[in-house]
């Protein structure tokens, strides 16, 4: 009689214990992070929240900070911090569940919207560090490169074997910020990223193209091109013809692409 008395203490006490203590977690419900919080800092919050996605955690979100002055030491659009639902520091050892709230800290320019966003203002600042002391807004503007200043890139625009040309003028100019009207001819995704691309321009009107193949790699429509002028796309598609402001980048010899990194980008 004792004994049983026992055994059913025992049960009950147990019965208590485990419902106190709460259903433990679904295995299937949970995820391990693809890199730790110490990896992921600093890099693009863009590639971040992709990354994450497609490991399966739903629930990820971005947090501009608004902390940025100049952008010149701390690069805007990296990473600060993670945060899985409240911890910011984690391993690919640790798992939680796939729908726990994940923010995405990111430095960023606080947004005036009276004013010109910080990043254009920087872009611009750097455009007219060309000038030792520019005078005004418009002698910046004169150290553009464009078919009317510069014989060489009015060649280079309206030449139907671009190829030689388009390599002995980034070898002359890179580093230079040219101008010119273009036109969209493609658009694809950057390896994985889902809002950032690689466009293919080329110079003059749509189907109306000479010159070389121009590309402006890995850039993100938002953050980067800079939109401008009194038509502001929601995006950008193949075929749209643009008024392009950037700086020679570089030379791509395996596919002949003259790249150029964007500072503003107007549809005409």
């Amino acid at each position: 009689m004792v004994k049983h008395f026992l055994t059913g203490t025992v049960t009950v006490s147990l019965l208590v214990l485990t419902s106190a203590c709460g259903n433990p977690p679904d295995p299937a419900n949970m995820l391990s992070t693809p890199s730790s919080s110490k990896d992921f800092k600093d890099k693009g919050y863009e590639g971040v929240i992709d990354d994450l996605t497609r490991a399966g955690f739903t629930n990820v979100e971005p947090k501009p900070l608004d902390d940025l002055i100049t952008g010149w030491i701390t690069k805007e659009d990296s990473v600060e911090t993670i945060s899985i639902n409240g911890d910011s520091l984690f391993t690919t050892d640790d798992s939680f569940p796939k729908d726990a709230e994940i923010l995405v800290s990111y430095h960023s320019f606080k947004v005036d919207p009276d004013e010109p966003s910080e990043s254009a203002t920087a872009a611009a600042s750097e455009t007219s560090s060309v000038s030792a002391e520019p005078s005004s807004s418009q002698d910046a503007k004169e150290e553009y490169l464009t078919i009317a200043n510069n014989r060489d890139l009015a060649s280079l625009l309206s030449t139907r074997d671009p190829f030689e040309l388009g390599k002995d003028f980034v070898e002359k100019y890179e580093g230079r910020t040219i101008e010119f009207d273009g036109y969209i001819a493609h658009m694809a995704n950057h390896g994985t990223y889902k809002t950032r691309y690689d466009i293919l321009i080329y110079s003059g009107d749509f189907n109306d193209s000479h010159g070389p193949s121009f590309q402006l790699n890995d850039v993100n429509i938002v953050s980067d091109l800079n939109l401008t002028g009194p038509k502001i796309p929601d995006t950008l598609r193949e075929g749209d013809n643009i008024h392009i402001i950037a700086k020679v980048a570089g030379y791509n010899a395996g596919g002949d692409l003259l790249l150029l990194d964007p500072i503003t980008t107007e549809i005409r």
